[in-house]
């Protein structure tokens, strides 16, 4: 009976060991560095021309980050991550590689889109309402790819809608993300709730062309209609 008992014990322990390292991680580092900088997790590769370094779907909790300078290294450091959280780092000569903040990857069961858009030089934390970007490419490319991955619609136009709280996007940058529904209602759905977000609303007209049937056509140039005062 005792060895039954141990042997549950040491599974148990097991269990919840496996459990505090599972689940999905996040790092995103910020290199203010001039030149042609690259940031490695362990393996994985990545490089921007804005020094801002995004890494998805992280396995390890303790990888190693290597930063790279015009091909040469230019610091290297094991970080510790928690399962469901996203880990803010920067990287200066002096301090090095630093942990800014961790924040958590889902709300309410919700993937929290990133609105992170470095920190140094700007006070600490998420900006506010008041402020509004025009969406970069490699930010773009990122809500396109994020949104993609959600298997059903209403999900998708949430995590979109979330992005576009704060930033703007082009008529194009949209086309290009309603082109990813199959259901013509929720391309609709979208279409309408995006076009606040819509920087050069004079070409908004052309997302007409994303529908196939003529009562969402007609729907959505009456929503335009409405919305000019014409």
């Amino acid at each position: 009976m005792k060895s039954l008992i141990l042997l549950m014990a040491v599974a148990l322990q097991a269990s919840l060991s496996f459990s505090q390292t599972t689940g999905n991680k996040e790092l995103f580092i910020e290199v203010p560095e001039q030149g042609k900088v690259i940031v490695y997790v362990d393996d994985e590769m990545i490089g921007s021309s804005k020094n801002l370094f995004r890494f998805y779907d992280i396995s390890s909790s303790n990888p190693t980050v290597t930063i790279m300078l015009n091909n040469k290294q230019l610091a290297k450091a094991k970080v510790q991550l928690k399962p469901d959280y996203r880990s803010i780092l920067s990287y200066s000569r002096r301090s090095g590689i630093q942990v800014v903040k961790t924040l958590p990857i889902f709300n309410a069961g919700n993937y929290a889109l990133d609105d992170w858009n470095g920190t140094i030089g700007n006070t600490p934390g998420r900006p506010s309402r008041a402020v509004v970007r025009i969406m970069d490419e490699d930010s773009f490319n990122e809500l396109h790819r994020i949104a993609k991955k959600e298997a059903f619609e209403d999900a998708r136009i949430k995590v979109i809608n979330a992005a576009l709280n704060r930033n703007m996007i082009s008529t194009n940058q949209l086309v290009s993300l309603l082109k990813t529904f199959a259901f013509e209602d929720n391309k609709l759905s979208l279409a309408k709730s995006a076009y606040l977000s819509i920087a050069d609303k004079e070409n908004f007209f052309k997302i007409t062309d994303v529908f196939t049937f003529k009562s969402q056509k007609e729907d959505l140039l009456d929503f335009i209609k409405l919305k000019s005062g014409r």
